[in-house]
């Protein structure tokens, strides 16, 4: 028995790999900045690559107080992008929103009560998909969108539109 479990880590070890020197992760973590006024954990990633599907992350969280703000990359398969509802709603409590902020598709939900949401940038769909995501609690959903604004987004495109 040992040896099989053994000989299942090694082929799911070669299956699940990470990328070399996490290259990718490394690039885009640096462009996970500091906020005024807030205060920035270390920001972490992976480069990972399954089969031919490769998954690269880069994430930062944020407090201010009692509000948090969490900000992330995440490119990988198309898969990623076709969770994102399409359709835009309101309601007394929330709602969701559908808007192109510099050029980017950006969709933003919000929950009136909890002041709380996510903001969601597409940033690329082709050849791989890729995407910032803020989720936030504490602020309101214009202050979140203005502290997503001060990322270099097209710089996080630049690194997902390299990835070979």
């Amino acid at each position: 028995m040992k040896r099989f479990l053994s000989l299942a880590i090694f082929l799911l070890s070669l299956t699940l790999v990470p990328a070399p020197a996490q290259q990718y992760s490394n690039q885009l973590k640096k462009l996970l900045i500091e906020l005024p006024g807030w205060t920035g954990e270390d920001p972490e990633g992976a480069d990972m690559a399954f089969n031919q599907i490769t998954m690269i992350t880069a994430a930062r969280a944020y407090t201010k107080g009692d509000a948090t703000l969490n900000a992330g990359i995440i490119i990988g398969g198309a898969s990623t992008v076709d969770k994102i509802p399409k359709t835009t709603y309101e309601t007394e409590e929330g709602f969701l929103h559908i808007e192109k902020v510099r050029g980017y598709d950006t969709y933003i939900s919000y929950n009136k009560k909890d002041k709380s949401g996510s903001i969601i940038v597409l940033l690329t769909t082709n050849p791989h998909s890729g995407i910032l995501t803020f989720t936030f609690e504490g602020i309101d959903w214009s202050t979140a969108l203005d502290l997503a604004k001060k990322y270099d987004w097209d710089a996080m495109k630049k690194v997902t539109g390299s990835i070979k």
